[in-house]
């Protein structure tokens, strides 16, 4: 099924949404900005917690677009397939690179 350029124009408006909207909400979500590498206490309080939406909504996003418009088993199974092996690897990453990056003071 082809789309339309009046599609294809309103399809990227909303990825870009999808991703702004919770990058918005992490940036917004500092109250202080931080001058030095120190760490400043309650700089962020939640800034982790709201960034993780930068995932999680792009990821419920695409499960109800799946689910709303598309009965193909294939289409449906590459999705989780794509999770399954994305998810476990950006651990993975998060842990080896930060392990090797960051210096953690207070373990």
């Amino acid at each position: 099924m082809a789309l339309t350029p009046e599609q294809d124009f309103k399809t990227f408006l909303a990825m870009i949404g999808v991703v702004s909207v919770p990058a918005t909400l992490s940036l917004l979500s500092v109250e202080r900005a931080q001058t030095q590498v120190l760490p400043v206490a309650g700089s962020s309080p939640l800034g982790y917690t709201v960034s993780l939406s930068l995932f999680i909504i792009p990821i419920l996003v695409i499960l109800a677009w799946l689910h709303a418009n598309h009965d193909e088993k294939f289409i449906r199974k590459s999705f989780w397939i794509a999770l399954a092996v994305l998810v476990p690897l950006g651990f993975l990453l998060d842990l080896f690179f930060g392990l090797t990056f960051f210096t953690f003071v207070n373990s």
